[in-house]
């Protein structure tokens, strides 16, 4: 007997060994914590895992994965330190309100959210921001990249708390930083293609919708922007309000549709913003309780190039005089707003003028962001 067990104790070993090291691959199948066994297809995930999230998922335990990570759930949410080793591809919401760390390469993309809350600490390797994605680190939250950062495609980074970069930072194609914290990296900070690293001290601040939002999209369709979003829940919603900007900081209202108060199933809404403002403007979604309670999705940014009862403005960048060029009564209706949403025509002299075209000395304007409006024409003008 003793023979026998001492032949049978190495292949014992080897089926256990194996057993403990066999991949696991488990994608959730409904929305709740992720401990929760019974809402993964094969079990909870452990350190070696290939995990899928695809639905709202909330980790409040400390956490760490070795093996890959896909995000394409509409919100998860992090109350627990969590550490993944692996490179991470995330097209969600992302909260967090714990230190977390991702040792490899992160792709935010896609209209995703990520909120660095609770004074928390997530620190990545590489990290690429793309495609009308939106990053909201709140004072006392910092964001650490021990590689280069890459911010493009029509972007907002809120940082009112601080972005340290061991690297280099590449900002283009309409990216934008914003808010009253700070960015240092220890390599070259190059920007270019109409982006922008905080072109003024203002703070800002973006949340994760109490809906449970799975998209928001606008998008252009020739004149008219087409606007579409998808709840999957709603609680005690009243109504959702799209708006418009072409700062980023001020905001107007295009339109009010009606929501579905409750809801557990999953919703598609639908509208058109028939007067697109000419240029590159940003919508946003709006959703207000019926206790008056409201929040903002991620923003999406379109391009509209309006070639009738249009101005042309050059140059654009501006240091100190400008041109007008539209309609004599266009002209006559001139007004110039900052950011703030003042209008500043008393800082601006007119240097010249003759038929259909008016030259301007703005340069004792303050270098930033500001609006040009005629009777039916807003323009953005950047001053250097």
């Amino acid at each position: 007997m003793k023979t026998l067990v001492t032949k049978l104790f190495p292949i014992l070993m080897i089926i256990i060994t194996i057993n403990l090291n066999a991949e696991q691959v488990t994608t959730t199948t409904s929305a709740g914590n992720w401990s929760d066994g019974g809402r993964w297809n094969n079990g909870v995930p452990n350190i070696n895992s290939t995990a899928t999230t695809n639905h709202s998922t909330t980790i409040n335990s400390d956490l760490v994965i070795e093996g890959d990570y896909t995000i394409n759930a509409p919100t998860i949410d992090v109350s627990g330190g969590s550490e993944y080793k692996s490179d991470i591809q995330m097209s969600a919401s992302l909260v967090i309100n714990s230190n977390m760390t991702f040792e490899g390469e992160v792709k935010i993309q896609n209209s995703s959210y990520v909120n660095i809350g609770n004074s928390s600490i997530f620190t990545v390797g590489n990290l690429t921001i793309e495609n009308f994605s939106t990053i909201d680190i709140p004072a006392g939250s910092k964001l650490i990249i021990n590689g280069n950062l890459i911010i493009k495609n029509e972007i907002v980074l809120c940082v009112n708390g601080g972005i340290e970069v061991n690297g280099d930072v590449e900002a283009t194609n309409f990216a934008i930083v914003q808010g009253s914290g700070s960015l240092s990296a220890t390599g070259n900070i190059d920007i270019y293609d109409n982006a922008s690293i905080f072109p003024n001290s203002n703070s800002c601040s973006y949340s994760v919708l109490p809906i449970g939002l799975v998209g928001f999209d606008a998008y252009l369709n020739e004149d008219k922007v087409n606007l579409k979003w998808t709840t999957e829940t709603e609680t005690n919603n009243d109504y959702f309000t799209i708006e418009r900007s072409l700062n980023t900081q001020n905001w107007e209202e295009v339109v009010i549709v009606n929501g579905a108060v409750n809801s557990n199933t999953e919703l598609s809404y639908q509208t058109i913003d028939n007067n697109p403002l000419n240029g590159t403007s940003y919508y946003r979604l709006k959703q207000t309780d019926f206790d008056g309670k409201f929040d903002y999705s991620n923003m999406v940014a379109v391009n509209f190039q309006n070639t009738k009862n249009s101005v042309s403005v050059y140059p654009n960048p501006f240091l100190n005089q400008i041109t007008i060029k539209g309609d004599e009564v266009m002209l006559d209706e001139l007004q110039i707003i900052d950011d703030q949403g003042r209008e500043v025509n008393s800082f601006v002299q007119i240097e010249g003028s003759k038929e259909h075209q008016v030259v301007l000395d703005a340069g004792s304007l303050a270098a930033g962001i500001y609006t040009l409006k005629t009777s039916n024409s807003i323009t953005r003008l950047v001053k250097e």
